[in-house]
């Protein structure tokens, strides 16, 4: 051959015998799509490697507090459209659960269940959970949201025993909510 022009049948570095691993770990990271054939790793058990990255942390409980206020906020603004119905209390109080539930189903339809709290502190959840574990969530979520509607001997009584009694240990004992923890360890993510 005359020289300057490369052997066709030479080994390059670049040509290595692990090559289609790398193209197999691409497609558990669902970067490439799977070949026909070939079964793709169930959503429930898929990692996102960004999330385990050193460059995401866990929320602290007063980002958790934060993001669920923005929530609340959301179903409260919501409900407005509604006051001018004249419902009693009660009515009133089913109606904003009601939404919020519907603000959490609504989130779980379009994406990967990220509520507007968690896009606007900028967190994601750790990892993509399955369908089971994000409505059970979505559910328990909104009953601990019902914490800060419903009271029994003055307005915000349930809710500080949630947030005291309940979310606050929960947070500094694993990591994620009550709500998050019994939906089998939910936990959201921010960049450091």
């Amino acid at each position: 051959m005359p020289s300057g022009v490369a052997d066709p049948t030479a080994t390059t570095p670049q040509q290595t015998p692990n090559a289609c691993t790398a193209i197999e770990d691409k497609q558990a990271l669902g970067l490439v799509p799977h070949r026909k054939g070939t079964a793709a790793p169930r959503r429930g058990n898929t990692v996102n490697p960004a999330r385990h990255d050193p460059a995401w942390r866990v929320t602290t409980a007063a980002e958790k507090l934060f993001t669920s206020l923005i929530n609340a906020v959301l179903a409260c603004i919501l409900l407005l459209p509604w006051l001018w119905l004249g419902l009693a209390r009660w009515q009133y109080q089913l109606l904003l659960v009601g939404l919020f539930l519907a603000e959490n189903l609504l989130a779980l339809a379009l994406a990967d269940y990220r509520l507007p709290g968690m896009v606007l502190q900028g967190s994601r959840w750790q990892r993509d959970y399955p369908l089971r574990q994000r409505l059970l969530h979505a559910l328990l979520y909104t009953a601990s949201f019902a914490s800060a509607v419903y009271w029994l001997w003055f307005p915000g009584d349930l809710l500080l025993l949630n947030l005291l009694l309940l979310q606050l240990p929960s947070v500094l004992l694993t990591g994620t909510t009550l709500h998050g923890w019994l939906s089998g360890h939910m936990v959201d993510v921010k960049p450091a």
